[in-house]
């Protein structure tokens, strides 16, 4: 049976392509790549737009709800064994919650279960200006 990773990323270029050349290098299951297209304090202003974090929410069908283009609602339909989100914490954002951040950590916890969060420091794209 083959494993399939679903990725949630902010961007719709640079976190892409370094999954990409990631998985190009580091062969491993096969993984698809949905770009949310904005940061993180968009998708928690979203989520807790009820002032909280519901516990059953599933985060692919919540996504697919709000999705409008046909190529990446097809994405979401799909059936995943895991599934990863990386965004950028952007903490100069104007709507920053901390509080909100740490309870989406705790509640994205588990890649086979409701979906496991990263979040990068600056910014994924500081990996370029690693010099060794």
């Amino acid at each position: 049976m083959t494993r399939t990773v679903l990725f949630i990323v902010e961007g719709e270029k640079s976190e892409p392509q370094f999954l990409k050349k990631l998985w190009n290098i580091c062969p491993g299951p096969e993984v698809k790549t949905y770009s949310y297209g904005t940061n993180i304090h968009r998708l928690i202003r979203d989520l807790f737009s009820e002032g909280h974090l519901d516990e059953d929410l599933d985060i692919q069908r919540h996504l697919l709800s709000q999705e409008t283009d046909e190529e990446k609602r097809k994405l979401l339909e799909n059936t995943y064994n895991d599934i990863f989100m990386i965004f950028d914490l952007d903490p100069q954002d104007s709507i920053v919650d901390y509080d909100k951040i740490r309870q989406m950590l705790d509640f994205f916890d588990d890649s086979a279960d409701n979906g496991k969060l990263y979040i990068n420091y600056p910014m994924l794209e500081s990996y370029k200006h690693i010099k060794s």
